[in-house]
């Protein structure tokens, strides 16, 4: 029997979704999961509806729970997480268009989806991911750095929303980097008094709102910022949007070693701007970037066929996945096969139904891809022909 984990639940309620919580959830293995899909209102009066249906999924969960050898009170304990938000108003007064649950021992994710997903559960020893990849289909992760003389920000962005990056080192404003400036300088506005001989006065420098700042103050400024992007960067490949005036723009693709900044801006001050604002407008600048990507990555497994470059046998990719060596995935479907796979061996056996001992191999694969760094695409059954899943492989 698949492992239970008996401990405290860490709930989260988490928005938005990016490939990196898909990623960890999929690579959570080993123990029983259950995975809820269910269709959501917007509007609070409408979402009774889904109240029921989540209530229903659940008693279907418990029952297979106690097939895979749950005890009852063990099973009702299990799924107690997500039973506890039929009740509870405030949870369902905010909704998308669908709900995504995850539970596991001492365990438990939900996410509000912004698209719908069809309506399904799984109990296995592993979480069922591949529906959420259908809120990735207006594109994938990037970064949105928000900068002006006020406020600097920057973001984690998916087609879902935007997360807050903490970055260590980074100034808030202009007035914080150049805080503490040699008062002789040009980048000061005021001498701040006397200086002895063989000192260096440092003063707060004043540069902020409302002053007019040198342009050499403001390349100072955006040095410091690149600087401390740095570190954070030198492990991302994603896409970085810039939202500013169009000087600290330039003076940012100068400063920064960066190689995947976006030509397109957002235009203005972003400290004027609602996250939702900047998230529209940004997913509207990566459209073409991200069309562009999934048609290169078709045409690229279109013309390695045949050359042991690119598989579509569902247990070379899983292994490939495994092994970090998949260039791109590439699904048609987001439906799940379930499999087991044998430890020694790595022999899959293809399931009919989701068991405690099997998992969804689809989501295997697309949890060790996305980890991998790999694009991840859905697309049309035509571009990859009859099975639903492919690869390229990067060597």
């Amino acid at each position: 029997m698949t492992q239970v984990t008996k401990k405290a639940y860490e709930v989260k309620h988490l928005d938005p979704l990016g490939s990196l919580d898909i990623a960890e959830l999929a690579q959570r293995r080993g123990e029983l999961a259950v995975s809820i899909y269910l269709r959501t209102q917007r509007k609070p009066l409408e979402s009774e509806k889904a109240m029921i249906e989540l209530k229903v999924l659940l008693e279907h969960a418990l029952e297979e729970l106690v097939e895979d050898g749950l005890g009852h009170s063990e099973a009702h304990a299990f799924v107690e997480p997500a039973a506890k938000l039929i009740d509870d108003d405030v949870f369902w007064r905010f909704q998308g268009s669908s709900l995504a649950l995850f539970l596991s021992g001492g365990f438990f994710r939900s996410y509000r989806l912004p698209v719908e997903v069809p309506e399904n559960y799984a109990v296995a020893g592993s979480f069922w991911v591949s529906p959420l990849l259908k809120t990735l289909q207006r594109g994938g992760d990037f970064l949105l750095l928000a900068l002006s003389k006020a406020s600097v920000t920057l973001y984690r962005g998916s087609p879902n929303g935007l997360k807050e990056v903490a970055i260590e080192g980074l100034p808030r404003s202009i007035d914080e980097a150049l805080a503490y400036e040699d008062p002789e300088s040009e980048l000061s506005s005021h001498s701040g008094g006397p200086r002895r001989a063989g000192t260096r006065n440092l003063i707060f420098s004043g540069q902020g709102l409302g002053q007019e700042v040198t342009k050499e103050a403001e390349e100072r400024y955006v040095a410091k910022v690149a600087k401390a992007l740095e570190s954070f960067l030198a492990n991302e490949t994603n896409p970085l949007v810039t939202a500013g005036v169009s000087n600290y723009h330039a003076m940012l693709q100068e400063a920064l070693r960066y190689r995947n900044v976006i030509d397109a801006r957002i235009e203005g001050s972003p400290e004027h701007m609602e996250p939702a604002q900047l998230h529209e407008r940004a997913l509207t600048l990566l459209e073409d970037t991200f069309s562009l990507a999934r048609r290169a990555a078709i045409e690229n497994y279109a013309a390695l066929a045949g050359t042991g470059a690119t598989t579509s046998d569902l247990a070379e990719i899983v292994a490939a996945a495994k092994s970090g060596v998949l260039r791109s995935l590439l699904l048609s479907s987001t439906e799940p096969i379930w499999g087991r796979i044998a430890s020694e061996t790595a022999v899959v056996t293809i399931v009919d139904t989701p068991m405690g001992d099997s998992q969804d191999l689809v989501s295997m694969a697309v949890g060790d891809a996305l980890a991998s760094g790999a694009e991840v695409h859905l697309v049309s059954a035509e571009s990859i022909g009859a099975n639903p899943i492919a690869a390229v492989l990067r060597y």
